[in-house]
């Protein structure tokens, strides 16, 4: 074939670019994954389906046009992590015209996606990466309804010109059995698992059955009884409990799984209940790793107990505490 329509071909494949419908490249609102909390409801075999590590981070979107290059949350707003140094190398990389679907992570000292990390990541050192899983579209051309699959090969033909910071999101073996996969990555402390049907066209929002993910925790419903505020411009951390025989005992401080807006939208909604004294009924109590101890329930701003949520956590204590940090889920409507 001449060298002139080779140039014409979307990269690892053989379709021609001109057969593809013109796009100019925009934000796209990200295809949502579907949970499942039982490992027996993920895919067994990897034959129709690609796997994939859950990194542990923020969901953006990369538009690159011409000599510039822009990261944008699933809001269409700037991260409110550090980023800079991504779009910028991203804006000097010989990358084409393109929108890439990624997860901004931070990494701790051993190199583990940490979440928590990534939340303070303007306060301190750690290293800001970003990992691609995704392409959207290509040389203003919409990739969107083709096959995962084909976008996959158009990902990993253009990813040795990925600059510094940007890294390819590894598929992992299709031949494992998915137990083994899941122990492996559970071992190494990372989130968890999703699973993409490779025929999937790319949706905005959800799209039961193509795309699954699997995270390794336990999930528990609280109730909202509070929040700190200190020096957040909208909370530190949310104060949970849950209904035993009839009280509301408190259970544990929550400062994880939010983003801006997130936090906005819970502040509106905590705010309109306001109260003037703890629903809690075991408070103060004694110092434990969690506990609300007299001095911070002075700092406390309670609200009526009306408001439910998910928080994902490791383990309980014998206690019946949460151990380790718990991290914010979704809140829970009726």
């Amino acid at each position: 074939m001449p060298r002139s329509s080779l140039r014409k071909l979307l990269p690892g494949t053989r379709i021609q670019l001109t057969d593809l419908p013109q796009s100019e490249p925009r934000f796209i609102r990200k295809m949502d994954c579907v949970s499942v909390n039982d490992v027996n409801l993920i895919p067994a075999s990897g034959v129709d389906w690609f796997r994939e590590i859950k990194w542990d981070g923020y969901r953006v979107s990369i538009i690159k046009r011409a000599l510039e290059a822009s990261l944008r949350t699933k809001s269409n707003l700037p991260p409110s992590a550090r980023y800079q140094h991504i779009q910028d190398a991203l804006s000097a990389s010989k990358l084409p015209d393109c929108v890439l679907d990624a997860e901004l992570v931070a990494l701790d000292s051993d190199g583990r996606p940490s979440f928590q990390l990534l939340q303070q990541s303007r306060h301190n050192g750690a290293e800001i990466v970003i990992y691609i899983f995704d392409i959207l579209n290509y040389r203003g051309r919409n990739l969107m309804q083709l096959p995962l699959e084909i976008r996959r090969a158009v990902l990993d033909s253009i990813a040795p010109s990925f600059p510094r910071y940007v890294r390819l999101s590894e598929l992992l073996p299709a031949d494992a059995p998915i137990s083994t996969l899941i122990a492996a990555l559970d071992d190494q402390r990372l989130e968890g698992i999703i699973v993409k049907r490779k025929t999937s066209r790319y949706r905005e929002g959800s799209e039961p059955g193509t795309w699954i993910k699997y995270r390794f925790y336990q999930i528990g419903e609280f109730v909202i009884g509070g929040y700190l505020k200190r020096h957040d411009p909208y909370f530190d951390a949310l104060i949970v409990g849950e209904r035993k025989a009839g009280k509301l005992v408190y259970k544990e401080k929550v400062r994880f799984g939010f983003d801006d807006e997130k936090k906005a939208d819970l502040l509106a909604r905590m705010e309109a209940l306001r109260a003037s004294r703890t629903p809690f009924d075991n408070l103060p109590e004694r110092s434990r790793r969690g506990s609300l101890d007299a001095e911070e329930m002075r700092e406390a701003i309670w609200i009526r107990p009306m408001l439910c949520c998910t928080v994902e956590y490791t383990e309980r204590t014998e206690s019946g505490n949460i151990r380790g940090h718990g991290r914010f889920g979704q809140l829970l409507t009726s």
